[in-house]
């Protein structure tokens, strides 16, 4: 999973938007989840992703995994 929203674009809700219609499609055609790998170094967006639901399964110097579960 990956979103990419323009600086100038940001804090309009298109992340969020952008972020339901993508699970909620991997929802629909049966997943029983995602992840995603970020820089640690994003805490913007790692806050967004937690509101999210995401939970953080595993951190490394230069990267860490975000999951969640839709069981």
């Amino acid at each position: 999973l990956h979103i990419d929203i323009l600086t100038e674009a940001q804090g309009f809700g298109l992340g969020s938007h952008l972020m339901q219609v993508a699970l909620n499609r991997l929802i629909q055609r049966g997943s029983i989840g995602v992840h995603l790998e970020m820089s640690p170094d994003t805490h913007r967006a790692f806050a967004f992703y937690q509101q999210l639901g995401f939970k953080l399964l595993e951190k490394h110097p230069d990267n860490q995994i975000l999951g969640k579960s839709f069981a």
